[in-house]
This record gives C-alpha cells, sequence and structure tokens, in this order.
C-alpha cells in the first residue's frame, strides 16, 4: 500500500494467528496492520476452502442475455468482491473500471478481476477528521470488482496467459560508497519498487517502466495551489494521477485500443506548468525511474537511454559503484541508486521472461542501523498487488451463458429438509444430450421416467439403443435393440422359408452336398443341414436290410460307415475300413413304393460280414 507505513511485518509461511500487547511497550503501526493481515488471511483461506470462487445463489452479481449486469456479489478464491445498489449497468458504465475497453463480442468470455487497492484521504474525505483540524488517522483498502473481456480461445484464470501477480525476483542491498544520507548515516523508511507500465503480454513483454521511492511513495497531495512548496523540488520524479490510472492496474487480455490502459503522468521535477486538475486531481513523487525493452524475438533486455534517481541521470556509461550506474547481466538489471543497489531478474530462462504486471511491488525497510553491503532483500517476489479472477460467462449471439458456479448455495440449503429447498436443486451438474436440466434436482428429475421406461417390458427395447453389427453376408444397422431383433427376425424368416431365392443362395447347392456335408466333412458340424434318420446293423456277406420311410421331396445326404470283424489270434478287433456316401460292394439303394412312401435298402456282395452306420441328412 501507497500509505505511510513503517513496514509490513506480515509473514503468512510463520503462520502466526493472532497480536498480542504487552505492558510499556511502544505501539507501532506495523503491529496493527500485521493484525489486520492475519485476520483477512485466515478469513479467506478459510473461504477459499469452502466456497472458492463463484457467486452466491442469492445476492450474485447478474449478467442478462442482453449484457445488462445487475449488482451483486462474487468470490474469487475465496475473496468475496461486491457492486452495492440494484440500479443495472453496462459493461461500459461499471462502477470500477472506468474507461472499459471495446466492446464485448461473440464468443468472447466475460471474467470478475477482483483485487484491492488502497484508498487514501485524497480519494475520500471522510478519512478526515473535522475534529482534528482535517488531519487523517489511518488509511482503508477497498475490493476492486472489475469486469473485463476475454478473447475467444483463451481462458482468464490461465496463470500463464493472465497472471494474478509477477514473478520476478529481486535482491536489494545498502551500496557501497553512497552518495546520500547513508554515506554518513542511513536512516529509517521503507523503500519500494513499483511496475508502472507493461507494454505487450505480461509473461513476454516488450517494454517495462519502472520507478521507486525511498518513501514508499506516500507522499501525495491534491494537485492545485496547495502543493506545499518543499514538497516541490528538481530531484524528484512526480506522478500525476487520477481515478482511472489508480483502477487500471493489472492485466488486460486482448489488444488494447490507442490510450489504454490510463497510467500516471510521469514527470521529472515538479512542473512549472502542472497538467490540468480536472484530468489529473492528485500528485505523489518518487525518487526514480527507468524503462527497459526487450526483444521478443531473442528475449535480449536493453537499458532505454533515460531515467533518473534523485536527480542522478541513469546511464550504462556510469562506472560500476557509481550512483546512477546501469547494467543487465545475464537477463539481471543492476541499478546503483543513491543509497541503494538493486539487482532484478528480468529473464526466466533463455528467451523467456519473468512475468511483469502493472501495480506489481516490492517493499524493503531500511534501517539506520544497516551498515554498507547489508542485504535488505535477497530474491524476494513482489508483495502485491494481487489480482484474483473468476470466469462469468460465455457471449454468443443474443445470449449469454454464465458458468455453472455463478449460483452455489448456502451451507444450510444443501441439507435442507423443506421440500423444493435441498442443495439438488442448487448444485449445478454438467450439461448432457440426453438428460435436460443444469442441477442435481432437474436432472435426476429427467433422467427417472427414462429410467423406468428403459426398463418396461413394453418400452425399454425401443429406447436403449445399439451400434451397428457387421458380418457376412448379413449386417445390423444402428438403432434400438427392438429395431435390430426386427431386422434379424426378418431376415431368419425369409431366410428359411423353403421358396425363398435367399435360402438358395447362401447354402450349398445340391451338386457340392455329398462332399460338404460327408459325416467326416470338418464342414459339417459348422453348417446347417440335420439328421433324418440313422440306423446301425449288421449285415452277413450276400444278405441285406430294408426300411419303409415317407416318400422324400427332395433325395437326402447319404452318409455310410463300415466296420468288418478280423480274427487276430484269440481277439477279435473291430476298426473302421470305410466312410463315404457309397461302396462298391455294399450298395444303398432308395426305390419309390407307394405314392406317400419310399422303401431303402442295403446290399451286401462283398465276402465279408460288415457293421454297418447309416445316416440319412436333410439338405433343403
Amino acid at each position: 500500500m501507497k500509505t505511510q507505513i513503517s513496514r509490513d511485518s506480515h509473514d503468512s509461511s510463520k503462520r502466526y494467528s493472532g497480536v498480542y500487547q504487552q505492558q510499556g511497550r511502544m505501539l507501532t503501526d506495523a503491529d496493527w496492520n500485521e493484525l489486520v493481515s492475519i485476520i483477512n488471511d485466515r478469513v479467506t483461506s478459510a473461504l477459499r476452502d469452502v466456497v472458492g470462487s463463484g457467486g452466491p445463489a442469492t445476492g450474485k452479481l447478474l449478467i442478462s442475455n442482453t449484457l445488462q449486469m445487475t449488482p451483486g456479489s462474487v468470490y474469487a478464491d475465496g475473496l468475496m468482491a461486491t457492486l452495492p445498489g440494484t440500479t443495472p449497468f453496462t459493461y461500459a458504465t461499471q462502477p470500477d473500471f472506468p474507461l472499459a475497453p471495446g466492446t464485448p463480442a461473440v464468443n468472447e468470455s466475460l471474467y470478475a478481476d477482483v483485487w484491492e487497492r488502497p484508498v487514501l484521504f485524497l480519494e475520500d474525505p471522510n478519512l478526515q477528521d473535522p475534529g482534528l483540524h482535517g488531519a487523517d488517522t489511518c488509511t482503508r483498502t477497498q475490493v476492486m470488482l472489475q469486469i473485463k473481456r476475454c478473447p475467444a480461445g483463451q481462458q482468464p484464470t490461465d496463470p500463464l496467459v493472465n497472471p494474478g501477480r509477477g514473478n520476478a525476483p529481486l535482491t536489494l542491498s545498502q551500496r557501497v560508497g553512497g552518495t546520500g544520507p547513508a554515506a554518513q548515516f542511513t536512516g529509517n523508511y521503507l523503500f519500494r519498487l513499483e511496475v508502472h507500465d507493461v507494454k505487450g503480454s505480461p509473461t513476454a513483454p516488450s517494454e517495462l517502466t519502472l520507478k521507486w521511492s525511498s518513501e514508499n511513495a506516500a507522499e501525495a497531495y491534491a494537485n492545485g495551489p496547495g502543493v506545499p512548496q518543499d514538497y516541490q523540488g528538481n530531484d524528484w520524479l512526480y506522478e500525476f494521477y487520477n481515478a482511472a490510472t489508480e483502477r487500471h492496474l493489472g492485466v488486460h487480455l486482448g489488444t488494447p485500443p490507442a490510450g489504454f490502459p490510463s497510467r500516471g503522468l510521469l514527470k521529472e521535477g515538479y512542473p512549472v506548468s502542472v497538467p490540468d486538475a480536472a484530468t489529473y486531481p492528485f500528485v505523489r513523487r518518487w525518487d526514480g525511474w527507468c524503462t527497459l525493452t526487450r526483444n521478443t524475438t531473442t528475449g535480449v533486455w536493453t537499458f532505454v537511454s533515460g531515467g533518473r534517481d534523485r536527480g542522478a541521470p541513469l546511464s550504462t556509461a556510469n562506472a560500476q559503484g557509481v550512483h546512477g550506474h546501469v547494467r543487465i547481466d545475464n537477463g539481471v538489471l543492476h541499478l546503483e541508486l543513491q543509497d541503494l543497489a538493486l539487482a532484478l531478474t528480468l529473464t526466466g530462462g533463455g528467451t523467456t521472461s519473468r512475468a511483469f504486471v502493472a501495480g506489481d511491488y516490492w517493499l524493503a525497510p531500511v534501517r539506520e542501523q544497516d551498515a554498507a553491503g547489508d542485504q535488505l532483500l535477497s530474491g524476494a517476489q513482489p508483495v502485491g498487488l494481487l489480482h484474483r479472477y473468476v470466469k462469468l460467462g460465455v457471449i454468443a449471439a443474443g445470449s449469454f451463458t454464465p458458468e455453472r458456479t455463478l449460483g452455489f448455495p448456502s451451507l444450510t440449503r444443501l441439507m435442507s429438509p423443506s421440500v423444493g429447498d435441498s442443495g439438488a436443486n442448487y448444485v449445478g451438474t454438467e450439461a448432457h444430450a440426453d438428460v435436460t436440466g443444469t442441477t442435481v434436482q432437474s436432472q435426476l428429475s429427467s433422467l427417472l421416467p427414462v429410467l423406468n421406461k428403459a426398463n418396461s417390458a413394453t418400452n425399454g427395447s425401443n429406447l436403449i439403443g445399439s451400434a451397428a453389427i457387421t458380418g457376412t453376408p448379413k449386417n445390423l444397422t444402428a438403432g434400438t435393440v427392438r429395431s435390430q431383433l426386427t431386422q434379424l427376425v426378418t431376415h431368419l424368416n425369409t431366410h428359411v422359408a423353403s421358396n425363398s431365392t435367399d435360402h438358395d443362395t447362401r447354402y450349398y447347392p445340391r451338386t457340392e452336398a455329398n462332399t460338404a456335408f460327408a459325416s467326416a466333412s470338418h464342414h459339417h458340424d459348422a453348417r446347417y443341414p440335420s439328421i433324418l434318420y440313422q440306423w446301425a446293423f449288421s449285415l452277413n456277406h450276400g444278405g441285406s436290410w430294408s426300411m419303409v420311410l415317407p416318400r422324400f421331396t427332395q433325395p437326402p445326404l447319404v452318409a455310410l460307415g463300415l466296420k468288418v470283424l478280423v480274427p487276430q489270434g484269440n481277439e477279435d478287433d473291430h476298426y473302421f475300413v470305410y466312410n463315404g456316401p457309397i461302396h462298391s460292394q455294399v450298395r444303398v439303394e432308395l426305390y419309390f413304393g407307394t405314392s406317400s412312401s419310399q422303401q431303402l435298402i442295403v446290399w451286401n456282395s462283398s465276402n465279408e460280414n460288415v457293421d454297418v452306420h447309416l445316416r440319412l441328412f436333410d439338405v433343403r
């Protein structure tokens, strides 16, 4: 915060839970401020764990299909932000984001940028107490809720695209051979380094402007004749600013229009003719500034001629150890200020850059006990500002689709015993092509009738689908189970009909039946002829066997198996001597008897007694 504080002692890694005063001790601003930070961290952390990011079911920020916005609240990583009131507004007229750039377009998404900024009495005169002759006491922080645009194809919550804060490490030391107060004594102050402006992407910038202050940039006044004379000087940098420049800090996705974002106007020395107070109503001062550029192809950073520190020009021509010396070694910026030596890492390795966000700042308490060469910061990350993001929804032609997290119920409603008020009516679900609704309850209400039909004997097979089934020669096209069964039954009925042409073209013709369906053929079991009759009997040599059978409409297939008895010593061994449809000495003949019968006769004209296994097959 750009306020008159002695230091920022809060360190969340120490896990402190409270601050307690002791008798007879001094009261300092740092202790009080650390207590506030501890409480804020605990509340935000708890809300992040329970709520995360989104909007409450009651009192949330609303965006209509015409992009009219109704004031309300959102949470971003546990930090709540609220736009008060009931009067709707538009993207261009939102209260926390003056001069919002461009116009929301189809396929873009809208997101909330939630962050905290300091507020001084210059912006809010109520922070001054008339009873103290207008003196101000404490400052405030205010949570910003800014609705921003995100181009199609990008995610506003992606830290590689939209970082909430930069990540450049800073090392700061007391300079050996300082020319300022540190040459005699250091004094006590709070040093601040801040990112004034970033051109290009925050993760691949093309230009970077830095500024710094030994007063935490807390010395500010209303622009006008009331600025004290001793505040004005030629060895300071002055920033003339307004409400827009204070609110335009952070990242703005897409290609910004000319003149956006607004930045404070930097002036070396207090100008004789100050900028118009209506445009820039406030002024604060800094010790110095510098600008760097970066080749976005090679990633090489370069110091831009210009820049000063307490009136001393900055230059790469200044020798190392001299006030105003600048150099960039291996992607690290080295600045020798009046009392301090600064080293800021610019590169992330190779051609990549560290991330920089306008408004990033580092703080270092400087004390008179510090000696030349003492290190005040070592690889310190920026401590502010922190931007938190929550996606609000996507713009379509004539409509706006909000994120489902914008409408979470209260914890008491999740377990509400009241009908129609339980959590299932509020907890959102992913959309599904076959089940309507966007809450658990609405999707269950849509799903249960479908399940009831699916389990119904009359309806289920008409609802449950099946993919296509391929085969030769018959395929089943995709459809419901019932439709596929209908295809299959129709095909079978056609196929087995006695007069079907399909039957004759799918199975063995009569001329191939004798070979294909022989009893020894491997085709037999896998094909379709059925056994009509089978017998087993013995025939003496010269003997015969007969049987009267119903008359055949088509000659059957004959399969004949023969055994012969061969004496071998004291044992008789049986073995097959022949398998086939016909035999030269054992004949099978079928004679017409009557109009409804036929006679089957088997003749044994051999000189052996044989065992016969005879089968007749239907091969229609």
